[in-house]
């Protein structure tokens, strides 16, 4: 849901906010993602962000995807330069 909000130094910003919920909706039970998985899948979101797409059903659906391939082939993932810890 986007909202319109005013953010620093009084400007007016149109935030649209994604939360583990909406991961969970999203997936649709498929994976049975922990809070930890939702989070990580978030980050994987954020890491491909493309401003001209923005964030979407599709693109939340992809970085699922990406995420549990990560997962299940134990491929290295990273997040602002640092090592996302995935358990299994």
């Amino acid at each position: 849901m986007a909202r319109l909000i005013q953010g620093h130094d009084d400007e007016w910003v149109l935030r649209d906010e994604w939360g583990i919920e909406d991961i969970r909706n999203v997936d649709d039970g498929e994976h049975d993602l922990t809070d930890e998985d939702c989070l990580n899948i978030m980050r994987v979101a954020e890491t491909a962000f493309d401003a001209n797409i923005g964030l979407n059903w599709e693109s939340i659906a992809s970085a699922i995807d990406f995420y549990i391939d990560c997962k299940d082939n134990g491929t290295p993932m990273f997040y602002r330069g640092q090592p996302i810890k995935v358990t299994a």
